[in-house]
């Protein structure tokens, strides 16, 4: 068998397009050829910090994403929620202290910089209105703030048990010490991917898949009315700690001319309603949601990287709103390879979508009528005080 990984074209967003098509061969190539994968890294020492831990030029993405593939367990020995504490009826916190439980997924704010991990909670116990008591439910854990900097909510690190491959790499890279301390969450030698065919097709993966599952969540609802199945009572919830509002730059990256025709078959089902059908159509909504998660967060970590060190270098954040409105001509750095191109060598600002639309993109036309909008503007985000 041969090991050699496949590839993602251009042509791949004919699958996309089409409705009748199905995505998941398509979304399982894209990750393996574009995802995070230790076996093809070959990670090493920076340098060693003041206090004798080794630094490693690895990102912790990239780790972090191996560790969810085996499902390590973590522990956060300290950990401060950077959104405001909220009680959820029938669950109870056994401690504030030691969260710790298998990581599930990472995790990513699509329109600020802030990432982190799903972990499965062991701390949390949740009572159902039956009465059945449940250790563990998942929560999200911000690595990284809405800064974009590495958020302080973690100050005394990650404690984590891993195996297989991950632990040969950590036992490389930890030497003695056994602790091993990151420089980068996404490391900065990622932005070239934004103009690349992977990321590209990515997006437009993005896109299909949230307009599936759209389709597939009604005739989810429709068939459990019709079989009579109970919905799924989720506990209330209130907000118990102080907050705060405060407001930053956001900033988006989105696909152009890009369009899905076609109807998907989910609602012939209907008319032939049965439980075995139903379960069928969950597992489906569920995986399609695993590969949006995915896709999602390795998309907004290029996004990071193209914003904080191809943005930024070139264009600061002052004058990043004049940039977009046309009134300069700078440009964010261009990978070697873009600047031959005839078409989508550069990006054109003060472009916007409709004439009577108020928003100004900068605009870089990539291939078949398709092209990247990129934007900035303010967000008021709710934090913990």
């Amino acid at each position: 068998m041969s090991n050699e990984k496949k590839t993602v074209d251009w042509k791949d967003f004919s699958v996309l397009a089409n409705r009748e098509d199905d995505v998941r061969e398509l979304c399982n190539r894209l990750l393996s050829a574009w995802g995070y994968n230790l076996d093809d890294r070959r990670p090493g020492i920076a340098y060693v910090d003041a206090q004798g831990h080794p630094v490693t030029d690895m990102d912790l993405a990239v780790f972090l994403s191996s560790m969810v593939q085996h499902r390590v367990v973590a522990n956060l020995p300290e950990y401060k929620a950077r959104r405001a504490a909220t009680k959820r009826d029938g669950e109870w916190v056994t401690s504030k202290e030691n969260r710790h439980g298998r990581l599930m997924g990472l995790i990513s704010n699509q329109a600020l910089g802030s990432f982190g991990v799903r972990i499965e909670d062991l701390n949390v116990i949740q009572v159902t209105a039956g009465g059945d008591t449940k250790v563990g439910a998942p929560r999200a854990m911000n690595l990284v703030d809405i800064t974009g900097e590495w958020y302080g909510g973690w100050s005394e690190g990650m404690e984590i048990l891993p195996t297989g491959l991950p632990k040969a790499v950590f036992a490389s890279l930890t030497e003695a010490t056994k602790t091993l301390k990151f420089q980068y969450f996404i490391h900065p030698n990622h932005w070239p991917s934004l103009y690349g065919v992977y990321y590209a097709v990515a997006k437009g993966a993005i896109l299909r898949l949230e307009d599936e599952r759209k389709v597939l969540r009604k005739v989810i609802a429709e068939m459990q009315e019709k079989l009579g199945i109970p919905k799924t009572e989720w506990p209330k919830s209130e907000t118990v700690g102080e907050s705060k509002k405060v407001t930053m730059l956001a900033y988006e990256v989105k696909l152009e001319g890009f369009t899905i025709t076609g109807d998907y078959p989910y609602n012939k089902l209907l008319d032939v309603a049965s439980k075995g059908a139903y379960d069928t159509l969950v597992a489906l909504n569920r995986r399609l949601g695993e590969f949006l998660e995915q896709l999602r967060f390795l998309t907004r970590a290029t996004e990071y990287a193209f914003r904080h060190h191809a943005v930024k270098p070139n264009i600061s954040d002052d004058t990043l709103k004049e940039w977009l409105s046309g009134a300069t001509d700078k440009q964010p750095r261009l990978p070697a390879w873009i600047k031959s191109r005839t078409e989508g060598s550069a990006w054109e600002t003060g472009y916007k979508e409709t004439e009577r639309a108020k928003n100004r993109w900068a605009r870089l036309p990539i291939q078949d009528g398709k092209a990247l909008l990129f934007r900035v503007w303010e967000k008021t985000e709710t934090v913990a005080a």
